[in-house]
């Protein structure tokens, strides 16, 4: 899933929907951050799909540790809704460094 939307605009800001931190919170799992970069840069948003970079791009993948929703839904006095809140501040935390 991606709640920051599928393409991040490089050095924007990034704005998540509740989304999936509604999904992860209702369905009491963990959930993990896995970053994908590539470069050069290719297919971000905005970039016309026919622009190819000039080298072939290199794709890496970062896996984080997971992070425990039960944990933030009893921190939240088991009210789905707001740790639905508190856990996309968390995501959007770990996630504003990594958009490049």
């Amino acid at each position: 899933m991606f709640p920051e939307g599928t393409r991040s605009i490089p050095n924007m800001p990034i704005q998540l929907k509740r989304g999936a931190a509604q999904i992860a919170i209702r369905a009491g799992v963990p959930i993990r951050i896995i970053h994908l970069s590539c470069i050069p840069s290719t297919l971000a948003k905005n970039d016309k799909w026919y622009k190819i970079p000039a080298t072939k791009p290199i794709f890496t993948l970062t896996v984080k540790d997971l992070i425990d929703t039960q944990a933030i839904l009893n921190e939240c006095n088991q009210l789905p809704s707001v740790a639905a809140r508190r856990l996309t501040k968390i995501l959007q935390q770990q996630l504003q460094g990594h958009i490049d």
